[in-house]
């Protein structure tokens, strides 16, 4: 009797329920994708000449139907949001042998990585990138045929989910693995960790042109914690933290990569997993119903530091344990995961799957599927302020537009990047602008007046018809760039748009910042151009395009590598978010040369191109005004740490060092500039008692630094063959301006917020940069470039 209500009960709970139940729930999504590694392959790898295999038990000891190639005891982060999405668990796809699931499809490989190589020595496996050519020929042939007509396959892919854990490989088998992979001796971890991006980048941007729209991405575990590391090399506490500082290189950059790929890729929603954050069950197991974190559940060869042991007995209370075997956790944990990534915002942000599953911005027209989206359709439908210096009309015409709207090199004469989605009241701006900066370029005289800057400003038709008339005969005079690149590195002075790019406050895309810019708030922290712009037009450069932005590690006539709040230490600034310090700048730059320029230059071109460049750097304000001073946070532990003579030593062997990795990468023309009369900004001025015109205890604190600087330069240039560093005069200079205001122009104002200089100043600056030997010493920008 009892077998038989065992058996009518097996018949409902597995058959019937799940009939009645599924035709009653409309599934809260199409379909749902899963892409990456062990940690979600289901099975793919049975199909494989590979090691890397979960076929087996005691894997599946805790799934319905046994081992199936999952690599736990029982169901996946996949398996568990499957569940509440109301679909069925998403097949491998080597499993369908050609066919297809309309649910949705399992791509995910174990023992693969974002690296073509990695984990190739356990046997195959598919690449990220072989894992979106299988979707492509999903998308391309299986949907095509079994969906009505391509706007059903667009509704389909748009609205389906997208699940990607991809990337612990690429440190554990490559990285790490130094037996086999030399890896390690090629890339510093942080440079390791922007080629894992820079990848991880490209792969993302094709699943959106397939159609993706809603992607979470989980980032990389705390592997130093993993028993094959933590068990088999010595260190202090739980986990290697040398092995988990190397990832967390990785980690750090993926929320930014995140952001920008939902900021630049219309309509599309990407979502962080934090892996990471499973780190507090491990360090506070009891806390999550826990009772081991250490030590696998199954019998694990290699001393429990790898797979389980076929057909071995796992532990007794699997659900009580961290891991399943040497590297994959148990269903447990893969459940709580799941659970948080659902319901909360600590796991999976800025959305949660719930909210990511009801998100939907405004549907694309259906003729964007496989094209560029239709982006003046979509700047129409926002706000006249909206601004995006990525987008252009491009237009050919037989005429010099003035530096700063042309593409690059060598198509300066016939093509012009005209800025479209401005909005109709910046349009005269935008021409005066250019009028303006006429004067600034070497081939130009400024011809400008009162009367006729009145007239720009007043007519936008005839601001237009102007440039293009002044053009048609400038063509006459054109001249070739006075250097071949400028590149730029430092804080807020000289950022123009990378911190849009990165979590953090230091910001400066929004109104009123960048009034009288022609393209609006870029990131620039002034109402128009900086300092760097001035000095690109004076050497007849596009204005260098923001690493992080799209164009950014393709430009070949300069890079701006900049970002505001960031300082020459690198905790500097981490008050603000996810800044970009020097060092990371630096590291970005070394991507430039040897990843991005080989695309287009030889090995020599590329020596004489960095050679004959010229690099400015702005840093180290906000080593006083962020991290010594203690500006967000109102107090600062490096003040009590630190003497201000010794932190201004500190500052200086730093820097010294950063130089030194600059002129390794091949800079030889080198411009640094001092630090500003940080007592005279309004920000103390407005809240520190002081007699004169400043505070008079800031600006010698800053002193401290700047009186050191000559010594160090002189050192560098003495030192390293061929290399020309100039000191950029700031202090004395925006002090002098700053004092005797009606001495250079009487309406202008020195500062535009609290802290940064307005474009006229900015201007100022740059014009006595070109050709004072007080203001750039010991050569001038004109004497620089001639060198």
């Amino acid at each position: 009797m009892n077998i038989i209500m065992s058996l009518l009960l097996f018949i409902f709970v597995y058959l019937i329920s799940p009939i009645i139940i599924c035709g009653s729930i409309v599934p809260l999504a199409p379909a749902l994708y899963l892409f990456g590694d062990s940690l979600l392959d289901s099975g793919n790898n049975n199909f494989l000449p590979t090691i890397a295999k979960a076929n087996y038990l005691p894997y599946g000891s805790n799934f319905a139907i046994g081992p199936t190639g999952r690599f736990t005891n029982g169901r996946t982060v996949a398996d568990f949001i499957a569940e509440y999405l109301g679909l069925p668990y998403p097949p491998p796809y080597l499993s369908l042998k050609g066919g297809i699931s309309l649910s949705g499809i399992n791509y995910a490989s174990g023992s693969c990585g974002i690296l073509p190589e990695t984990g190739n020595i356990l046997g195959k496996c598919i690449t990220l990138s072989e894992q979106i050519n299988l979707f492509e020929r999903t998308v391309e042939t299986n949907l095509a045929e079994k969906l009505k007509n391509r706007k059903e396959v667009y509704d389909h892919l748009s609205k389906s989910i997208y699940l990607v854990a991809v990337g612990s490989n690429d440190y554990i088998n490559n990285y790490l693995a130094t037996k086999y992979y030399d890896t390690s001796k090629l890339y510093q971890p942080r440079i390791f960790a922007q080629l894992l991006i820079h990848k991880l980048s490209e792969q993302f941007q094709r699943l959106y042109k397939l159609g993706a729209r809603k992607i979470v991405m989980f980032g990389i575990g705390p592997i130093g914690c993993t028993p094959p590391i933590s068990k088999t090399q010595l260190h202090k506490g739980d986990c290697l933290e040398e092995t988990n500082q190397i990832v967390s290189y990785f980690n750090q950059r993926l929320p930014s990569l995140l952001s920008n790929l939902t900021f630049t890729l219309p309509h599309s929603s990407f979502v962080l997993g934090h892996a990471y954050s499973i780190l507090d069950a491990f360090t506070n197991p009891s806390t999550y119903g826990l009772t081991d974190a250490k030590s696998p559940c199954c019998n694990a060869w290699e001393n429990g530091t790898a797979a389980c042991i076929p057909l071995t007995k796992p532990c007794m209370n699997p659900f009580e344990h961290f891991f399943w075997d040497g590297y994959h956790l148990t269903e447990a944990m893969y459940s709580y995961i799941a659970s948080a990534c659902l319901n909360g915002n600590k796991v999976c942000t800025p959305l949660n799957i719930q909210e990511l599953v009801k998100f939907s911005k405004q549907s694309l027209s259906f003729n964007m599927i496989d094209s560029q989206p239709n982006t003046f359709h979509q700047l129409n439908q926002k706000s006249s302020s909206y601004c995006d210096p990525r987008r252009w009309w491009k237009v050919r015409i037989p005429f010099l537009v003035p530096p700063g709207i042309v593409k690059s090199p060598p198509t300066r004469l016939w093509e012009v990047r005209i800025p479209f989605f401005v909005p109709l009241e910046h349009m005269r701006t935008y021409f005066l602008s250019r009028y303006k900066g006429c004067g600034f370029a070497p081939t130009c005289s400024r011809r400008g007046d009162k009367k006729m800057e009145k007239m720009m400003k007043s007519n936008t038709m005839f601001a237009l018809l102007f440039v293009l008339i002044s053009n048609l005969f400038a063509t006459i005079y054109c001249t070739q760039p006075l250097a071949p690149a400028l590149y730029v590195f430092g804080d807020s002075l000289v950022d123009n748009g990378n911190n849009n790019w990165i979590p953090d406050v230091a910001k400066s895309n929004y109104y009123p910042y960048g009034s009288n810019f022609f393209a609006g708030p870029t990131g620039r922290f002034s109402n128009g151009r900086n300092l760097v712009d001035f000095l690109a037009e004076y050497m007849g450069l596009p204005y260098p395009p923001p690493y992080l932005s799209k164009e950014g590690p393709s430009s070949l006539t300069g890079i701006n590598y900049a970002s505001g709040a960031a300082g020459i230490v690198e905790c500097t600034g981490s008050q603000a978010g996810m800044v970009v310090p020097l060092d990371e700048q630096l590291a970005n730059f070394q991507m430039t040369i040897t990843r991005d320029l080989p695309i287009y230059m030889s090995q020599s071109e590329i020596s004489e191109h960095v050679s004959k460049a010229i690099y400015l750097l702005s840093i180290g304000n906000n080593d006083y005004l962020i991290n010594y001073l203690g500006a967000f946070t109102g107090v600062s532990a490096t003040s009590t740490v630190y003497a201000p003579e010794p932190f201004a030593e500190l500052l200086i062997n730093t820097l010294e060092k950063q130089l030194q990795q600059l002129y390794k990468l091949g800079a030889r023309k080198i411009i640094l500039n001092d630090l500003c009369p940080l007592g005279c900004i309004p920000m103390y001025l407005n809240t520190r008692p002081h007699k004169g015109a400043c505070v008079d205890e800031i600006n010698a604190l800053v002193q401290h630094f700047n009186k050191r600087l000559p010594s160090m330069l002189q050192r560098l240039s003495s030192t390293l063959t061929g290399a020309v560093f100039v000191k950029g005069n700031i202090y004395a200079t925006a002090t002098e301006i700053i004092l005797n205001p009606t001495k250079y122009d009487p309406e202008a104002k020195f500062f535009w917020d609290g802290a940064h200089p307005t474009e006229a100043t900015y201007s100022i600056i740059a014009k006595r940069m070109i050709s004072d030997k007080s203001v750039l010493t010991p050569f001038t920008l004109q004497e620089l470039l001639q060198l």
